[in-house]
């Protein structure tokens, strides 16, 4: 088994944690060639830290009453998602320079733009229908001077809420009819958004210039066109999950081969109950933009699954699929001490890997222990049928594992709570309960995956504190290997003479 050589950029301990209670999400800033991160603690200010050396840089706090729940920039959706090695949903310089904004929400019912230059509020919102309106959700199309809202359940209603942000005194429609509970995820779809560059007119051309992907907890995951006479929005589809909806995006992928490759929107979220359904956007017989090509993946394909840094075998295995023999247990013993739970699913990261035959992006998961294992779903040859849908459901094999080292100097002690991945960096940025910012350094995982069964990567203690492993260790495990090679072959009846095999 290869070794991955991800480490971590700088010791946790960098971030003074003392000064917050946790890290609820991490969004990317960029202004003038610097890179920031913004994170939001679930208390009514927010950090702004330097991506390079993870100091806290500047606070924003003063305005919000209450906890702030949600924070969008002018980058924070312009992750470049690889499609034929061609970069596709990233802002352009000139775009960031023009935006630049950096957006909260709050349970107190404000909406503010922030001046990063002064640190201080640039432009409040209020949210102000039959009373204040506590907010979850924001999104927010600069260009088309546009900022939409989603509230909690506020007396039997949910709301969601738009602005022209050049007079917003008033909103400009309310929508109190599409969702039943929390509103927990908004997004401008491509190209409204300011965050993306213009796409090609033979796929915008298919998509209304303001679609907005809105979920809820009543597990509805809604596609609006909001450029109804800017009074009434038209839902254009809908579609379920089997729990409360927490995170939701999208993605573009390039799915299936030659000349039947494709490029597809691909729209995904995740369920209270860790979950995940990702959708295809694409049009029905009728021409109507709908949700389709539905995939999900349901909390037992995570829960059983447990990664081992070590290999109980080396790969070879019989032809006929019989098991390989049992080895000595003391040495089968040492090589299950480095086994790592997955106890939760922590966000999905199409940036880091797409598969290519199934367009479903790779998905974090994480321990108690504030381990990260990142996962990706492989198609096996000879992938076994699902009793519900009779389909090659495949699996999720571990391709990476981000774990703490045992003298805890850096990494995470505590729950995992979000994930960033830099494209341009090759950085992943993750924040914990406890107050802990990571960042680790990656090399190139190719977005774009096309793989009957890619071969399984892990990070240990060793590597991430720079240890190698010592030669004793790896000639245990290679006569450990040649050991179980040997009664396979056996096992199967076959004598090898280095060159050919021929049957006793």
């Amino acid at each position: 088994m290869a070794s991955l050589n991800i480490t971590s950029l700088t010791p946790a301990t960098s971030t003074p944690a003392a000064s917050f209670s946790d890290i609820y999400s991490i969004t990317p800033h960029e202004r003038n060639a610097s890179s920031r991160l913004i994170l939001n603690h679930a208390t009514p200010e927010i950090s702004v830290v330097d991506a390079g050396n993870l100091q806290i840089v500047q606070c924003f706090r003063g305005v919000h009453e209450d906890d702030v729940t949600c924070v969008v920039t002018s980058t924070s959706s312009a992750q470049a998602y690889n499609t034929d090695s061609v970069c596709i949903g990233e802002a352009d310089e000139a775009t960031i320079a023009e935006c630049g904004g950096i957006w909260t929400a709050g349970k107190d019912g404000k909406i503010v733009n922030w001046d990063d230059r002064l640190g201080s509020a640039g432009q409040v919102i209020v949210a102000d229908f039959k009373g204040p309106l506590p907010l979850l959700s924001l999104a927010v199309s600069e260009r088309e001077s546009l900022v939409a809202c989603g509230s909690e359940l506020t007396s039997y209603e949910s709301h969601i809420l738009f602005w022209d942000v050049r007079n917003a005194s008033s909103p400009l429609h309310i929508d109190s009819s599409t969702h039943t509970d929390d509103i927990t995820h908004l997004h401008f779809l491509p190209p409204s958004a300011s965050f993306h560059p213009e796409f090609p007119p033979a796929v915008t051309d298919d998509i209304p210039s303001s679609l907005l992907l809105s979920t809820s907890y009543d597990g509805l995951v809604s596609l609006t066109d909001t450029d109804v006479g800017r009074s009434d929005a038209a839902l254009y589809s809908s579609a379920a999950l089997d729990g409360g909806i927490k995170k939701a995006g999208w993605y573009w992928a390039a799915v299936g081969k030659g000349k039947q490759r494709k490029k597809e929107i691909k729209i995904w979220a995740t369920s209270d109950l860790d979950s995940v359904g990702t959708w295809t956007l694409g049009r029905n017989l009728e021409s109507n933009i709908v949700l389709q090509d539905h995939m999900f993946r349901p909390v037992h394909t995570f829960e059983p699954l447990s990664v081992f840094t070590q290999p109980l075998f080396n790969k070879p295995r019989t032809r006929l699929g019989r098991r390989l023999p049992a080895v000595d247990d003391g040495r089968l013993q040492r090589r299950r001490v480095d086994h790592v739970a997955c106890d939760y699913m922590i966000d999905v990261c199409p940036s880091l890997g797409i598969n290519a035959r199934t367009g479903e992006s790779m998905v974090a998961l994480g321990n108690n222990s504030g381990d990260i294992v990142l996962v990706q779903h492989e198609i096996h040859k000879k992938a076994k049928k699902s009793a519900l849908d009779q389909k090659d459901t495949g699996t999720y094999e571990s391709c990476a594992i981000l774990r703490t080292p045992e003298d805890g100097s850096r990494g995470h002690k505590d729950v995992v709570q979000c994930i960033y991945h830099d494209v341009k960096s090759s950085v992943i940025y993750s924040g914990s309960r406890d107050g802990v910012l990571s960042g680790w350094s990656i090399p190139s995982m190719g977005l774009s995956r096309d793989s009957v069964h890619d071969q399984s990567y892990a990070v240990d203690e060793n590597s991430l504190t720079g240890e190698e492993t010592s030669s004793e260790e790896e000639d245990d495990n290679m006569a450990v290997d040649e050991e179980e090679r040997d009664e396979t072959e056996v096992s199967e009846g076959t004598i090898s003479d280095g060159r050919k095999r021929r049957r006793v």
